[in-house]
């Protein structure tokens, strides 16, 4: 037995523990792998639920649906809108937080009729390297962790995905809309489309790792694992962002590098 066979065995033993769970379910490789495992081992009294928001990237939502119906998980899906909260909206260093606890309460209300109590997450060892305030909010609320429970690193959750031949283990990560502005930059539905549709557009273009960053005055900030693309397809790509209002399109020469707007100072509205 390799070390991840026994990794996979204790997180299947962590899960056949419990008589039920809901998974909060983004339809990421993470949270995917947690679900598929829960329904397997728990059977009908796992859930993934999927929170239909504003801040939720392009062909998110359609591809956790996609993969749900391959998996044959039990999926409820639930709007949300986190910018309605003023203190979310207003976009602190502790963003994250307050989200966090915003679509906790939402699952919650959903699954307490059901007689469910317990949630879970797909958050692995990798992510203990970063400043993760949404973990500090689920660990307030006993929101478990499964994957770190049983030493899941992010290169062991996309490598039993792929044994398990699980679409999507290869995909990319894709961060919430909020994450493509600095703090204090405040959040609002039209500025979160803007960067929405501008990214559905890169996408088109046959881009798969990149962001569009959000920054005052209309700015653009377009970062990509293939800035050459970006350059080759200038023109249309100028042409198609200012149509969608951003007056001031440049790419990062540093090229993709996530959590690269953490470094800025703050920046009011």
């Amino acid at each position: 037995m390799d070390s991840l066979d026994g990794k996979a065995h204790h997180l299947e033993t962590i899960l056949a523990a419990m008589d039920h769970a809901v998974v909060l379910y983004s339809g990421g490789v993470d949270s995917s792998l947690v679900a598929y495992l829960a329904r397997r081992v728990i059977g009908e009294r796992a859930w993934a639920v999927t929170l239909l928001s504003p801040l939720s990237p392009p062909g998110e939502v359609e591809r956790a649906r996609a993969f749900a119906a391959e998996a044959r998980l039990g999926l409820a899906e639930i709007a949300v809108d986190e910018t309605a909260l003023p203190e979310f909206a207003a976009n602190p260093p502790h963003r994250c937080y307050l989200c966090r606890k915003v679509r906790q309460e939402v699952v919650r209300r959903w699954a307490a009729p059901r007689g469910f109590s317990l949630l879970l997450d797909g958050m692995n060892v990798s992510d203990l390297d970063d400043d993760r305030p949404g973990m500090r909010a689920a660990d307030e609320e006993g929101v478990r962790h499964p994957l770190i429970e049983a030493a899941f690193a992010k290169a062991d959750v996309r490598d039993l995905s792929r044994r398990l031949g699980l679409s999507g283990w290869d995909r990319p990560a894709q961060p919430c809309l909020a994450s493509r502005f600095p703090h204090r930059f405040a959040l609002d539905g039209e500025r979160l489309d803007r960067v929405a549709r501008a990214e559905a557009f890169l996408k088109d273009l046959g881009l798969e790792a990149f962001r569009v960053r959000h920054l005052p005055y209309r700015t653009a900030v377009v970062a990509a694992s293939r800035p050459e693309v970006l350059l080759e397809r200038r023109q249309e790509i100028l042409r198609t962002l200012g149509g969608l209002g951003f007056d001031f399109v440049t790419v990062d020469l540093e090229g993709l590098v996530s959590g690269s707007l953490n470094r800025t100072k703050e920046e009011e509205r």
